[in-house]
């Protein structure tokens, strides 16, 4: 979808994921994963980016002082659109508004395939009518970032990961 933008940005203030310098002592720079839904750029440690033949973009990271470096991002999340959530609810004729995944680290990460447990709310005219649970929300990555319709204005950190509504 044309209004899905990913950022990579080690240089917000106060986040988990923050730094100045990765793994590997390279500075961090914020950088815009996809912009306005195409594909704008990768993520290298100094490793890939040599094998690529590109600079590094400063995202090795290490789990530990012994640990050998890896390509990791560092506060990625989804920008935030202008919409407030209750406005999207409203603009919701049918509907389900998951308020809780399970099994978030099963999805497959070559194939972009998913299938997750989850709950929520149901919405029926642009009201949330009842809860719902012991759901399954099964696809791939690529059809549910290509189907996304809204993006809100409320964007939420968890961990070093952060989304608005979609």
């Amino acid at each position: 979808s044309a209004l899905v933008t990913l950022i990579d940005d080690p240089l917000l203030k106060s986040r988990l994921g923050s730094y100045l310098y990765d793994g590997e002592g390279v500075p961090g720079k914020t950088k815009c994963l996809i912009k306005n839904g195409r594909l704008n750029a990768y993520l290298y440690d100094s490793y890939t980016a040599a094998k690529a033949q590109v600079k590094s973009t400063g995202n090795s990271i290490r789990h530990s002082l012994k640990a050998e470096p890896q390509i990791g991002s560092s506060n990625l999340y989804l920008q935030p659109g202008k919409l407030s959530p209750q406005k999207i609810i409203r603009s919701i004729s049918k509907g389900i508004l998951i308020t809780n995944m399970l099994g978030l680290h099963t999805a497959d990460t070559i194939s972009g395939e998913y299938s997750f447990g989850a709950a929520g709310q149901l919405i029926e005219n642009g009201k949330i009518i009842r809860p719902v649970k012991n759901l399954a929300i099964a696809g791939k990555l690529l059809d549910l970032l290509s189907s996304i319709a809204a993006i809100g204005n409320d964007l939420l950190f968890a961990s070093s990961t952060g989304a608005p509504s979609v």
